[in-house]
């Protein structure tokens, strides 16, 4: 499989490697997913584990008894171990190759700047647990426990990346992980990392692909994942009315913007030979005013 080249877009890449794909003897449809595999591998492209979370509440008693030292809490669980289907390809997580830091910021949406406060992540089994502390000094901290207070239903972004990985080209290949069969094509973090935590409102990123889990149950998974780019070749033979419509539109718009620019040139009144040299150098009207 061809990896993307340096400053390639994605786009591009996923022809090139389909194509070369599909001469080589893959069907088109499996070709596609593979190169999407490869693309979000060789990117690095996080895996964002979006959860409910579970914040401690301590009373005006406990927090009195506790002085200076109460802290209010709270506990995410993320069910990681289950491979799920990420676009057009399955993406699973070895479980035994995940590692954790001893301690991570936990921010407020992804922001570095907006600091919540801090948590340790551990495993048990299939379950990935984060437990961790509000810093009582931040303004995003008070923010996030007075919300919570107030029903807010936040939810935590767990992001996790890939350090080793294999991928899956075809249905012909099967790993098992996590004594989960996993046929391709597909991902599998063999060896991955846990080094970011944010609460987020009601979502997730939307670069990633975001999987909606329960703490207490185990619910089909579903997965917001970003469109995939169309070129303008792709958007003529798919959608022949809509290029024909945008294409229209936007002749019609370059026209008008053309129009108002010839005229605002010749209505400076500026030296013929200085104004039609900036009307054939698409000029724009205060650039040119200034060197009238």
């Amino acid at each position: 499989m061809n990896d993307p080249k340096k400053n390639e877009a994605k786009q591009d890449y996923l022809k090139r490697c389909t194509d070369a794909a599909v001469k080589a003897g893959k069907d088109r449809r499996g070709a596609f997913a593979a190169c999407n595999a490869v693309w979000d591998s060789k990117h690095n492209a996080s895996l964002a584990v979006t959860v409910p979370v579970s914040i401690t509440a301590l009373s005006a008693e406990q927090l009195a008894a506790g002085g200076d030292d109460a802290r209010r809490g709270f506990l995410i669980t993320a069910k990681t171990g289950k491979p799920v289907q990420r676009g057009y390809y399955v993406l699973a997580i070895d479980m035994a190759g995940v590692r954790t830091d001893p301690k991570m910021p936990i921010l407020h949406e992804h922001e570095r700047d907006r600091v919540v406060g801090f948590g340790q992540a551990y495993k048990d089994g299939d379950n990935l647990f984060i437990e961790g502390e509000f810093s009582k000094v931040t303004k995003d901290a008070l923010e996030v426990l007075q919300l919570a207070d107030e029903g807010f239903p936040w939810q935590a972004s767990v992001g996790i990346w890939p350090d080793q990985y294999k991928i899956l080209e075809s249905k012909k290949e099967v790993e098992t992980v996590n004594g989960y069969e996993v046929r391709g094509p597909a991902i599998v973090y063999q060896k991955s990392h846990v080094r970011e935590v944010s609460f987020v409102a009601l979502g997730a990123d939307p670069d990633t692909a975001a999987i909606a889990l329960s703490e207490d149950l185990d619910p089909g998974v579903e997965i917001t994942q970003r469109s995939e780019p169309m070129d303008k070749e792709q958007l003529k033979k798919e959608h022949p009315e809509l290029f024909e419509a945008i294409t229209s539109e936007a002749f019609q718009l370059g026209q008008t913007t053309e129009r108002g620019r010839v005229v605002e040139l010749l209505e400076a009144g500026a030296d013929p030979v200085a104004t039609l040299t900036a009307v054939k150098e698409g000029t724009g009207a205060a650039e040119a005013f200034k060197a009238f």
